[in-house]
């Protein structure tokens, strides 16, 4: 039987994206993706609960990751789990990263792209060369 290691985020940033290098000059970049769920308990008082997501992106997405995101980033992450192990001043600190994939960036167009757009001359028929 095959197994399969597939997770799918729906969520906003946590903090600005730092792209950093490895010694082999390869690029990655760790960001932290909130997700909520919200649901009304039993004394019908609303409940929300926010998880936080480690996320490790390399190569060229990391690259993308540190031009075009930023805090508050609306993101849909594809990856998968994988677990760390690393010692600290004598201590072992186990890590949970999701080993991201694929993403799609959500956010709408900044209003200010569309205010530049509408400051833009129309077109008439003398700028039309037919």
């Amino acid at each position: 039987m095959r197994s399969v290691n597939k997770v799918f985020l729906l969520g906003h940033l946590g903090q600005d994206p730092e792209v950093k290098y490895t010694s082999a000059g390869t690029s990655y970049c760790r960001m932290s993706l909130a997700t909520n769920e919200q649901w009304i308990d039993n004394d019908n008082q609303k409940q929300e609960r926010v998880e936080w997501h480690n996320l490790v992106v390399w190569n060229e997405l990391a690259e993308a990751c540190g031009k075009y995101l930023k805090k508050g980033s609306k993101l849909h992450v594809e990856g998968a789990i994988r677990y760390g192990k690393f010692e600290k001043d004598g201590v072992d600190i186990k890590t949970t990263d999701i080993r991201v994939y694929a993403l799609s960036m959500l956010d709408s167009k900044p209003k200010d792209a569309k205010s530049k757009q509408s400051s833009k001359s129309q077109i008439t028929d003398d700028d039309i060369p037919f």
